[in-house]
């Protein structure tokens, strides 16, 4: 701690001490050490006037008698100016609430501000009119001073008058800075309003005017003293420079420490202030924008460290506002982000359920998977699916993700349409509904499966107006659903209903097609069967460079295991004791085996390929297809032969008119038609008794 701080910390505990009174205080201090001033003045007094002893010591005694009287009279005139300052100061000290922004608290700043110079103005008053003057009176009344005495006492205790002046107000507003601290109003417009100490310019310009004062009347007393002395009494010229030199370098010497004492006075209070604005702004540039400037006077400086101060409040309240907004918009972007996410969550969701119908093509499987979807989600307490059953009557349950609504399941749950509960309701309606409250809505259906219910959703699931069914979500907490929940579970139950749709006709699709392959499959194999019973060949063989028919199937063990399994056979098989290597591909028209295309390899090693079972795959395939067409081409032409027989005997039985022709001729057709065939018609039994009367 510097000697500057230790000075203001001993002037700050003396303020906690007094109060008010430090006013009184400081005043009577700086009279103290500015006394001392006044030797100046008394040595050129001593030095040119020459008193006698007999004339000294009453001047003295009579002066400093003065010096009490004036003294207490400037501290009369002290408490006088600043009897504002001197009660909020009292107050201050005894920890008493003070209002502010009242006329009070502006006068005491203007008091505790201009005092040292409004003390300076008085004590020049004081000192003509107290101290001067009586004592020249007295001097000439009473001591009988002659008048150059009197004159060089005059201008000896004007000097010394603005020596101690000066000092004593350089001393006020150095040591009444704590108070000023303590008195700073709160408001800038009362900080500036209060501006009334003097100015900068004005306080130098007294300074150095009073010095030059103090300096004529030290050397001008005693340049007329010695040109006296030469002029009218016999002393040397020698002696006279010999004194010249010595007073001049007396009075000098005096000179210089006051002039050194007040202009180190002076450049503190000018530099102690700037140096702490320069620290304040280092501190605001390095971002504190708590700090603020002491406000210890009203001159040039102190007004700049007030608008510094307004300046940086300025700046603290739109960094607080920015802080402010940023954090509020920072919250918005929080809250912004978590419904971004809520949303992207539920287009997740809505793109899984979708993932679901797409994969899912069973009805009961897609509505287990999309009941715990959206309850996995979107964590809701239950997710159930209702659908009509087939009169319409009851909602029936379907589906559900809650343990509770497994045991709904169980026990086959379902509500009455447009009667029971909220899903009665809406597959009654078509209509969505919501119970935000679910102990409030008189639709509720108060579930022993499902305690924790406190709000409940239900969409209906429609196929254009027709309705199938219900969506129903229920939650643990009241006014769970928000209207972003609403427009994404309705997009849910529109997918729901259009996959119950798609499924139950995938299934109607399925079952058709089933049919269908099946009648097919009948009818190939009907065909084929026909087909092979006709035919008088059963195959051909490549054996040896030669082709030769087939008399009678083979009886070989692979071709055996292809027409029982379907399934190509590359096992080596054991002929005659020999193993050889066999590729048995079946031919299969439309999933049916009507053959086996059977290759034996010639040498016993013979590993097959890819390629040759490729090979023998494609050509399979390809002969499949090509016996297939003929057949039907075959029976194709079989059938067109056939109905212009059926036509040519129906146009020669149509010709004729009488019964014996055309029953003659009928059964002469189709006999030929049929061919190796006994054919009879008869007309008729022996009594006609099958006739109803």
């Amino acid at each position: 701690m510097n000697s500057r701080e230790k000075s203001h910390g001993f002037f700050r505990n003396l303020l906690e001490r007094t109060g008010g009174r430090y006013i009184l205080v400081v005043v009577a201090l700086a009279q103290l050490l500015s006394f001392p001033a006044a030797a100046l003045g008394a040595v050129v007094i001593q030095v040119n006037a020459q008193f006698a002893p007999d004339q000294l010591r009453p001047a003295l005694l009579f002066e400093f008698l003065l010096l009490i009287a004036g003294s207490v009279i400037l501290l009369a005139i002290a408490h006088l100016f600043s009897r504002d300052a001197f009660t909020r100061l009292n107050k201050l000290i005894d920890r008493q609430p003070l209002p502010t922004g009242t006329s009070q608290e502006l006068n005491a700043w203007k008091q505790i501000t201009n005092i040292s110079w409004r003390y300076g103005g008085s004590a020049l008053v004081v000192s003509a009119l107290v101290l001067i003057l009586p004592l020249l009176a007295y001097l000439s009344y009473f001591l009988s001073a002659t008048r150059d005495q009197i004159f060089y006492t005059l201008f000896g205790s004007v000097a010394s008058s603005l020596s101690v002046i000066i000092l004593a107000v350089l001393l006020i507003e150095r040591m009444i800075i704590p108070a000023r601290d303590r008195l700073v109003p709160l408001s800038f417009e009362s900080q500036i309003a209060g501006a009334t100490s003097t100015r900068i310019f004005l306080k130098f310009q007294s300074i150095i005017l009073a010095l030059i004062i103090i300096s004529i009347l030290l050397i001008a007393p005693l340049g007329y003293h010695l040109a006296y002395t030469i002029l009218f009494q016999n002393i040397g010229t020698v002696d006279v420079f010999g004194q010249l030199r010595t007073l001049s370098l007396i009075a000098s010497g005096l000179a210089l420490t006051l002039g050194f004492g007040l202009s180190l006075l002076l450049s503190g209070s000018l530099s102690n202030p700037i140096n702490q604005l320069i620290d304040v702004f280092q501190k605001v540039e390095q971002g504190d924008m708590k700090q603020r400037a002491r406000i210890i006077a009203t001159d040039e400086i102190g007004g700049l460290a007030v608008y510094f101060n307004r300046m940086v409040s300025q700046l603290e309240h739109l960094q607080r506002n920015l802080e402010d907004q940023v954090a509020e918009r920072t919250k918005e972007l929080e809250v912004a982000s978590l419904k971004m996410a809520k949303r992207a969550d539920q287009l997740s969701t809505v793109s899984d359920v979708a993932q679901a119908i797409a994969s899912v093509q069973e009805v009961d499987a897609l509505l287990n998977s999309v009941a715990k979807l959206i309850s996995g989600r979107f964590n809701f307490y239950h997710t159930g699916i209702f659908l009509l059953n087939e009169n319409h009557e009851f909602a029936v349950l379907k589906a559900a993700s809650s343990a509770g609504g497994r045991r709904m399941l169980e026990r086959k749950h379902k509500l009455r349409v447009g009667e029971e509960g909220i899903v009665g309701v809406v597959t009654g309606s078509g209509l969505p509904r919501v119970a935000l409250d679910t102990g409030a809505d008189a639709s509720y259906f108060k579930n022993p499966d499902l305690p924790r219910t406190r709000s409940e959703l239900t969409l209906p699931l429609k196929i254009g107006e027709q309705i199938i069914g219900a969506l129903d979500v229920q939650s643990e907490l009241p006014d769970a659903f928000t209207e972003d929940d609403i427009k994404v579970l309705g997009t849910l139950a529109n997918q729901v209903a259009i996959a119950i749709q798609n499924a139950n006709l995938f299934a109607e699709t399925r079952s058709a097609l089933i049919e269908a392959r099946t009648a097919y499959q009948k009818f190939v194999q009907t065909g084929w069967k026909r087909a092979m019973e006709q035919a008088d060949q059963v195959g051909y063989q490549y054996s040896s460079n030669t082709v030769s028919q087939l008399k009678a199937p083979l009886n070989r063990p692979e071709i055996g295991a292809v027409l029982e399994s379907g399934k190509t056979v590359t096992d080596a098989v054991v002929d005659n004791n020999a193993t050889i290597p066999t590729l048995a591909v079946p031919i299969k028209v439309r999933g049916e085996t009507i053959g086996v295309l059977d290759i034996r390899a010639i040498h016993p090693d013979r590993q097959w390929e890819k390629s040759d079972l490729a090979t023998a795959q494609t050509i399979a395939d390809r002969l499949a297809f090509s016996l297939e067409n003929a057949r039907l081409i075959d029976e194709s032409q079989k059938r067109a032969a056939r109905e212009r027989a059926i036509s040519d005997m129906t146009t020669k039985i149509g010709s004729s008119v009488d019964v014996n022709t055309i029953l003659q001729q009928t059964v002469q057709e189709l006999g030929k038609l049929i061919g190796n065939s006994e054919v009879v018609i008869q007309i008729g039994s022996e009594n006609n008794s099958h006739l109803k009367d």
